[in-house]
């Protein structure tokens, strides 16, 4: 059961502030990317789109936090929302695709598998069911963290960071990196990370560039972060949820190849009608935060549609 989201970041692929809008004269006049060069909390500050899911095991009490996506600013991120959330640490990352902006910062996944002190020889008790491990190594024990991702974006991260998955490691040299669990899953089945179902969705992020979104709680929370086209099949299953929350795509006002604009989200918010919805992957041409935020808020009384810009740094408590 989905109990909390957190945003670590809800930018473009470039983040905001874009170095183009501070650095070049001609694009100085940006508001949207000097409001968030003057203050790197401000809700304009945007890093790359990526959320912490924290659910409840079922029948348990014990609370697993899945962060899906791990891109270019992921440290960035986790340094200013972790510790004002009370986020110590992971249990599973989960991958969209093999873009920079969702995969760029898996080297950095190092600080999640903790190095600490003990005897060597610790088995990995958990791992049918999932969970990051413990196995031993030249620094002691270190926690082995499973990424769940689709054979195309391992491919992608097989040759971006070979390092990272033991089966290709020909360094006999002992080096402090990430100790991750590399699971593949099917574009269209369904998988449980420590007891947590969660259904894929494939859509497309251009062309026919497959992007996976998520469901999770029998489709009440839905997550599509990038996406240029929702094809007929898994649009009949969305349209088959009582969807609750949904975190969805939206680029700017125009038109993309490769990511729904603002037109595109809303025909598709007004087609599902969820009770919420939050948009994530905002560049700085949408216009500033807040004032972005007041012209959706007039569809809540309009047309019943509650629709608003989510923020890096936003927590959002999902109802049982």
């Amino acid at each position: 059961m989905t109990e909390e989201v957190i945003f670590l970041g809800t930018g473009v692929s470039t983040g905001l502030p874009r170095l183009s809008c501070i650095l070049q004269k001609e694009k100085a006049q940006c508001k949207v990317c000097q409001q968030a060069w003057r203050d790197p909390f401000d809700k304009n500050y945007r890093c790359n789109v990526s959320v912490l899911v924290r659910c409840r095991r079922p029948g348990t009490e014990e609370r697993v936090t899945v962060m899906i996506d791990a891109g270019k600013t992921m440290r960035d991120a986790a340094l200013r929302w972790f510790p004002r959330h009370g986020v110590t640490g992971i249990d599973a990352v989960l991958l969209t695709h093999g873009h920079a902006d969702a995969c760029g910062g898996m080297d950095d996944l190092r600080d999640f598998t903790s190095f600490v002190k003990g005897p060597r020889g610790a088995q990995d008790k958990d791992r049918k069911s999932g969970a990051a491990g413990i196995k031993s190594g030249y620094f002691g024990l270190q926690r082995e963290l499973p990424v769940f991702l689709n054979q195309e974006t391992f491919d992608v991260c097989r040759g971006a960071y070979p390092y990272l998955v033991p089966a290709l490691r020909q360094d006999s040299c002992p080096r402090r990196v990430a100790s991750l669990r590399w699971e593949v899953i099917d574009n269209n089945s369904d998988f449980e990370i420590l007891g947590v179902k969660i259904v894929p969705l494939p859509v497309l992020h251009g062309g026919s560039y497959v992007c996976l979104g998520f469901s999770f709680d029998g489709g009440k929370f839905v997550y599509l972060s990038d996406v240029s086209e929702v094809q007929p099949p898994i649009m009949a299953q969305l349209e088959s949820y009582s969807i609750e929350t949904l975190i969805l795509d939206c680029l700017d006002r125009g038109t993309s190849p490769s990511h729904f604009c603002l037109p595109d989200t809303l025909a598709l918010v007004r087609k599902l009608r969820p009770q919420k919805t939050l948009l994530v992957g905002m560049s700085c041409e949408l216009g500033l935060h807040d004032e972005v935020n007041e012209e959706l808020r007039e569809l809540l009384s309009t047309e019943g549609l509650d629709v608003q810009l989510a923020h890096d740094g936003l927590s959002i408590k999902i109802k049982p």
